[in-house]
């Protein structure tokens, strides 16, 4: 069975970038106008949401067309950047806040919704969360349009727990989860379902490290060249803490190569007993 571990080891931000034509709810459309927007999900239940949104659309707009392109990750990361660059370049298109989002903007891809953001007091840009608008938001300018926020927390497989011997409720420090690793790994069980291939997924280890052990203000401190940068200490004791995971060997062999809808099939056959994850992989788990 899955359930969650932790409902906030952390949260981070996802967007949806802004390039050529803005499309917005009730606005004038020229006639045989055709929109085109490039998603990163390929999740059947989530496609069949943004067809209905766009037929509805269409049927309110005439002369409107909606073309949806919806791409798996790595193939998604990789044919943006070149589109962009191009004179084919979707409309709108699904990004990431951060330096995503920043190289973007200095490359010219999207565009500066401030003005629209702030017109009428601020209406559309009070209709989102304050964190949600600061991770739009770079150098004082609203580059993006949020779309979702989410927490990226352990999932655990309550069989293979109970197998271990290991509480899941008495987990509260890093020395009970490195705890709780080892007692798996003492039952013949892989701990973690790691997904090395992609790359992106195993940074969340050491990011959310280093904010439990200074905050964001560390970052702010570190991206400004404070406090060492990046060799001051939260960092570097959150390294110490990701070496030392390592060091009990948690995931599955071979787990630096493992792309990571190998590493949810890992997780979801019970083949491990954790997965770091964003909040609505039992959803994706699910549709799998």
């Amino acid at each position: 069975m899955l359930h969650a571990l932790r409902k906030r080891f952390g949260r981070g931000a996802v967007m949806i970038g802004m390039a050529g034509t803005l499309l917005l709810a009730g606005s004038p459309a020229r006639a045989d106008t055709t929109v085109r927007l490039m998603h990163v999900d390929t999740n059947p239940r989530y496609v069949a949401v943004w067809r209905q949104l766009a037929d509805q659309y269409q049927a309110s707009h005439p002369g409107v067309k909606i073309d949806l392109q919806f791409l798996e990750n790595e193939a998604f990361k990789a044919k943006l950047p070149t589109l962009l660059q191009s004179d084919d370049a979707p409309d709108l298109f699904y990004s990431w806040t951060g330096g995503v989002l920043k190289a973007q903007a200095e490359a010219g891809a999207v565009q500066d919704l401030t003005e629209r953001m702030q017109a009428d007091s601020g209406a559309w840009a009070k209709s989102y969360l304050p964190a949600a608008m600061e991770g739009a938001t770079i150098d004082g300018k609203t580059l993006c349009v949020p779309l979702k926020m989410s927490m990226v927390g352990f999932f655990y497989n309550r069989t293979l727990f109970e197998k271990a011997g290991v509480d899941a409720g008495a987990i509260h420090t890093w020395n009970d989860f490195t705890g709780a690793v080892q007692k798996l790994k003492a039952a013949g069980i892989t701990p973690i379902a790691g997904g090395g291939g992609d790359k992106w997924p195993i940074h969340f280890y050491w990011s959310y490290l280093a904010l439990r052990e200074g905050g964001g203000a560390a970052f702010k401190a570190a991206k400004a060249g404070e406090n060492d940068g990046f060799a001051g200490a939260p960092f570097v004791q959150a390294s110490e803490k990701l070496k030392a995971l390592g060091a009990l060997e948690p995931f599955q062999p071979g787990y630096l190569g493992t792309r990571w809808q190998d590493t949810l099939a890992l997780f979801g056959d019970g083949r491990a007993a954790m997965l770091l994850s964003f909040d609505d992989t039992a959803n994706r788990l699910a549709a799998a």
